[in-house]
């Protein structure tokens, strides 16, 4: 009986969601309501505190601190990550390093005819540095500092960039990437991340790579013609370096933090790792200390980074926020357990081999979708997955590469995962025009995948 709640709450719940973004409602507030009227109702039907042992001793007051150790986790957590990267990507523009970067970019891109293959180049530069950078929301922004001004000015649609920075750094690739280290201490693998990223990873994620290039160019040159885009560069002539009023190595600047992340990781400088907020700030006075010198004002330059903080401020009210109250949802989703109950369900059924996982996938990538979360989407399917390898006689590691893929490109469709959410807000265009856009390439990647997989 409280399995059939379970499952009858997630669906209800997950029909709400897509009620409220059709509707358009005020997302951070419509999140939080759902997340409470599903742990009211999952409280009242099954005479359970959604807190258990930790109860501050009254079932209702319970929801709230359940919500408030949600919110507060994602503020403090991923917000100190991202916040500092919009408030210098405010700086950037302030400081005119954003115009110099795209001016001087835009003019050897102008030989490149068809602008769409700069779009498909931008996902394999994206699935590249995520090798280094296995955050997938912050390398997003990273390249909204430094690369999606470049596309916009090669005259590529707003939401053809967006959809191509995402789907770049979703296919959790490198020794790093958290859902492969994960994934292979569920099933007690043997191999190491390192080792599985070049025996496993390497052979069979290249080409789904290539190919989720070539249908991200496609699918978004269609889309863009759909909606009467029409992408050229623009007739206007291009503005002389000099009118810009910064010097040429400012276009540098927008890259510093990337390549301090890059340097200071586990690839390059294995003894020290820095963080992507420690990045910033120390791109943010490197800056700050070239603008006093150039300038020759040490108020004027200081009075320039207020820009920073401005940004700060403006990416908590319209990107974090909402990150916290779909983490809020997503919470409350995993907290009933309906789709552990699915995921369950499915990973019983009596199908052969590669097929069995490749569903498993597909359910896992469904989970992420409405949680916004790998882990979620993972979970569920630890037991059944190593069941199903005793039984099938798989090899593990190959077992779990379409599983673990499908995690990542889950995020990628998620209306509510932190990626999706921090680039549609920073760009103001719409979340569900954004994930469609990559619909067809994840599932041309996945497939593929699975095809591969299934040869070797």
């Amino acid at each position: 009986m409280i399995g059939f709640i379970q499952v009858l709450l997630t669906f209800v719940a997950i029909g709400l969601l897509i009620f409220m973004i059709m509707k358009k409602a005020y997302a951070p507030m419509s999140l939080l309501a759902l997340g409470f009227v599903i742990l009211f109702f999952w409280s009242l039907l099954t005479g359970q505190s959604i807190m258990g042992e930790e109860s501050v001793g009254n079932w209702f007051l319970d929801i709230f601190e359940f919500m408030k150790s949600y919110f507060c986790s994602q503020y403090i957590g991923l917000g100190m990550i991202l916040l500092p990267l919009m408030g210098f990507t405010r700086y950037m523009n302030h400081i005119h390093a954003t115009e110099m970067l795209t001016s001087l970019c835009s003019k050897p891109l102008q030989k490149i005819k068809n602008p769409y293959v700069i779009v498909g180049c931008t996902v394999i530069l994206g699935a590249l540095l995520e090798i280094a950078i296995p955050f997938h929301t912050g390398l997003s922004v990273l390249l909204l500092i430094t690369l999606f001004p470049v596309l916009r000015s090669c005259g590529i649609s707003k939401l053809t960039a967006a959809a191509a920075i995402l789907l770049g750094g979703a296919m959790d690739l490198g020794p790093a990437a958290p859902m492969p280290i994960y994934g292979l201490s569920e099933i007690h693998s043997s191999m190491t991340a390192a080792e599985y990223f070049i025996r496993i990873q390497i052979p069979i994620s290249t080409l789904p790579i290539l190919l989720s290039a070539v249908l991200c160019a496609v699918v978004n040159w269609k889309w863009d013609q759909k909606t009467d885009y029409l992408a050229e560069r623009p007739e206007t002539d291009q503005i002389p370096y000099t009118a810009i009023g910064v010097p040429k190595f400012y276009a540098l600047f927008p890259l510093i933090p990337l390549v301090f992340i890059i340097i200071f990781s586990k690839l390059v400088i294995a003894s020290i790792v820095i963080s992507v907020c420690a990045a910033v700030f120390i791109s943010l006075f490197i800056c700050t200390t070239i603008e006093i010198i150039r300038s020759h004002s040490i108020i004027q330059s200081m009075d320039a980074t207020k820009t920073f903080f401005e940004g700060m401020g403006d990416g908590y009210t319209v990107t974090i926020v909402l990150i916290a109250a779909a983490s809020v949802f997503a919470g409350a989703l995993q907290k009933i357990g309906g789709l552990t109950v699915l995921a369950e369900l499915i990973a019983k059924t009596p199908l052969n081999g590669m097929i069995v996982f490749a569903i498993i996938g597909l359910l896992g990538m469904f989970i992420i979708i409405f949680t916004g979360s790998p882990n979620a989407g993972m979970a569920p399917f630890t037991d059944s997955i190593l069941n199903l390898i005793n039984t099938y006689h798989i090899m593990p590691e190959i077992a779990l590469l379409p599983i673990q893929l499908s995690m990542g490109y889950g995020r990628v469709l998620s209306p509510i995962g932190s990626a999706v959410l921090t680039v549609a807000s920073m760009i103001d265009v719409d979340i569900i025009e954004l994930v469609k856009r990559n619909i067809i390439p994840v599932g041309g990647a996945y497939l593929l995948n699975i095809i591969i997989a299934v040869i070797l």
